[in-house]
Formats: C-alpha cells, sequence, structure tokens
C-alpha cells in the first residue's frame, strides 16, 4: 500500500508573506497520556467562536482488490481565526462563500490536537456537499476530512457502478485519514490532527459506507449467490474485499444521514458494529429506515427523523417543506452533541440531554434509542 500526497505547505509561507493573514498559532503538543476536552466552551446548538478555514490536496494510494493505483481530492475543512473573503466552488459547482481557503490554522485547544470528523459524500456526490457539517465542526475546533469519491462523483459516475466503487468509498477515508494524520513538516496541519479516535458521517450512499467503515460485516455467500451490485457482478477479488471487512477501528461513532442499513449486502452484520450509530433521515425521504428498525436489535442504535425534512436536507439543503436554515441547524446539533459526547466524554448537561433523547432540538424531531 502507498499514497502520495502534494503538501500545501510548499506554496504556503509566499501567503504568508503576502497576506494579512496572522501567522498559525503555534501548537505545543501533549506529553504523555492524553484526552481529548471538549474543544470549544460554546453551546453545541450554536456555531463556535471560529471560521472555517478550507483546502484541498490530492492522494493516491493503491486500492486493495484491484491492486490499481487511485487518485481522490481530500478536501479538509479546519478552525481559523481568518475571516472567509472570496470562499469556493466545490467541484468547479457548488459555491460557498463562508470558508477561508488556505487560512492559516486555529492552534488546537489543547494538546491532544483537533478533534476529526470524516465525511462521505453520496452517490454522483462530492465532499463539498457536508460542508455545512465541516464548517460547523470547524467553528468548535474540529477538522473535517472528506475525499471527492473518484468514479462516484457528479462527473465521473458510471453506469451502472462498478462494484468496486462500494469498498473504494471506505478505503478513500481511511487513506484520507492516514494523509491528513501524516501531513510533512511544516505543513501548518502537521501533528495538529488526534487521528487514533474519529467520528464518521455519511449522507445517502454515504450510509452504506458509514454502516462499512463502522465494522457490519458483509454477507458474502449471499453476495456470491446474487451480487445486489447495479453490475450485479462481485468477482472473487471483490468478495476477498469485503470478506475482509472495511471497519476501521479509529471509528468510534458514526451518523448515517438520508439513508439505511442495506440488508442485501450485510444480512444480519450489523451485529458486528460495536459503536453508536446515530441514524438521521426526513420525513419526507423514505429510505426504508423503519423497516431496518423493526428487526435491528442488540446494539448502540439512535434513530432522529426530522419531519419535513428531504433527502438533501442534510447535504446541500435543497428541500421545498423545511427552511435550509433550520434544517441545518437541527442536523449539525445532533451531529456535533453526537460527536462531543462519545469522542471528548462530553457530558455537559445540554449535551448529555440531546443525545439521550431528554433535550428537545427541535419539536419536528422523533427520537428512537434502543437499549
Amino acid at each position: 500500500m502507498s499514497f502520495r500526497i502534494v503538501p500545501w505547505a510548499v506554496a504556503l509561507p509566499l501567503c504568508f508573506a503576502c497576506s494579512a493573514d496572522p501567522e498559525p498559532a503555534a501548537f505545543v503538543p501533549a506529553t504523555g497520556a492524553c484526552t481529548t476536552a471538549a474543544t470549544a466552551d460554546a453551546p453545541v446548538g450554536e456555531a463556535g467562536p471560529y471560521h472555517a478555514g478550507y483546502r484541498t490536496f490530492p492522494l493516491t494510494y493503491t486500492l486493495p482488490g484491484t491492486e490499481q493505483p487511485r487518485t481522490v481530492t481530500v478536501n479538509v475543512w479546519y478552525p481559523t481565526q481568518t475571516e472567509p473573503a472570496e470562499g469556493t466552488r466545490y467541484l468547479d459547482f457548488w459555491r460557498d462563500r463562508d470558508v477561508a481557503v488556505d487560512a492559516p490554522p486555529a492552534a488546537p485547544l489543547d494538546g491532544c490536537g483537533y478533534p476529526v470528523l470524516v465525511y462521505s459524500h453520496g452517490h454522483m456526490g462530492f465532499a463539498g456537499t457536508g460542508a455545512h457539517l465541516g464548517r460547523y465542526f470547524a467553528s468548535h475546533g474540529w477538522v473535517t476530512i472528506a475525499p471527492d469519491h473518484t468514479d462516484n462523483t457528479l462527473y465521473d459516475t458510471d453506469d451502472p457502478r462498478p462494484t468496486r466503487v462500494y469498498y473504494a468509498r471506505s478505503f478513500d477515508l481511511s487513506r484520507a485519514l492516514d494523509a491528513v494524520r501524516d501531513l510533512p513538516a511544516g505543513d501548518p496541519l502537521h501533528g495538529r490532527i488526534a487521528a487514533d479516535r474519529v467520528v464518521m458521517a455519511g449522507h445517502s450512499f454515504g450510509t452504506f459506507t458509514a454502516w462499512a467503515s463502522a465494522g457490519a460485516a458483509f454477507d458474502v455467500d449471499a453476495l456470491r449467490a446474487d451480487c445486489p451490485a447495479p453490475s450485479g457482478v462481485c468477482a472473487e477479488a471483490d468478495l476477498a474485499v469485503f470478506e475482509d471487512g472495511l471497519g476501521d477501528d479509529r471509528i468510534v461513532a458514526a451518523v448515517p444521514m438520508a439513508g439505511s442499513y442495506q440488508r442485501a449486502w450485510f444480512g444480519d452484520g450489523y451485529a458486528s458494529v460495536a459503536i453508536p450509530i446515530l441514524q438521521m433521515t426526513g420525513g419526507n425521504d423514505p429510505v426504508g429506515a423503519a423497516e431496518a428498525w423493526d428487526w435491528m436489535r442488540g446494539i448502540d442504535l439512535t434513530w432522529v427523523e426530522i419531519a419535513d425534512a428531504c433527502h438533501e436536507s442534510f447535504a446541500m439543503g435543497v428541500c421545498d417543506t423545511l427552511d435550509v436554515t433550520e434544517g441545518f441547524r437541527i442536523v449539525d446539533t445532533y451531529a456535533l452533541a453526537f460527536a462531543r459526547y462519545h469522542l471528548l466524554g462530553d457530558r455537559d448537561a445540554a449535551v448529555a440531554g440531546i443525545v439521550a433523547g431528554t433535550t428537545s432540538v427541535s419539536p419536528l424531531v422523533t427520537y428512537r434509542s434502543l437499549p
């Protein structure tokens, strides 16, 4: 296995020399044992004290099952003190004026480094569909890492979808996390990423990726007999990858959104998931969550259903029946509270109440949890 990154830091000192942006704040790594503290003294239901910085870089690695080089673009949102100016356009398509491109990062609030969210976009999507999460988490001192899943973005999706896409997405996430963790000395984010324990989120097809990366076992016998991929083909090399599993042990909690567990792929493999799962769906976006809820038992699963929410209420926000600002407020609040509770051990009464369902974020929410 190998990967290649193009360090952002190569050109960055020139930018610092000619820009009014502040220098990257000093960071002193912790020595000895470290438990990441809550990241910002700000209510979980409001934006935090930072602006959102944003950068990208290409990553090439060898994809198991194919032994071929695969290149993805890695998108990173992070906390900064720099105010956004012109913003960016994700995949040259979706404009975001609320990020400061290549801005110097703010210092992590403790010596453990920035806590991390990894994000998987949906079918024919792109990482920027999760920008609302990236910005919100960055404002609270987090880094969000999200690859554009090559062969499954807005511009390069094959029809039918190749079977390799179903496992490549999980490898994209894990290798992107490795790459940001291992940024070279001199890079402004070098040594600042708390990559040993992370939270994951996924939208739509990213829900499949979330379950896979969370450790759900595949029903390989069923796949061999009747592959449910659109191509209808699961070669032995593909089956070997599924049999090995796609779980990343660094993921300590996952937030699948606007999608449901896929029994055709996993069978009863959800029982292998040992981490907390927060499933979020919309009342105007039937995705099979209710059917799965009826038979899934024995895992730590919470289901938040938002009345009036559409499929894109969890991504780009486009929805005729739910105001985009209110939709993002609900989604971001639940995701951040869940992440702070399970990754950071944040037991603030407001955070704990949201996670337990005793604190209402919105009257639109129906909350359910499995013991």
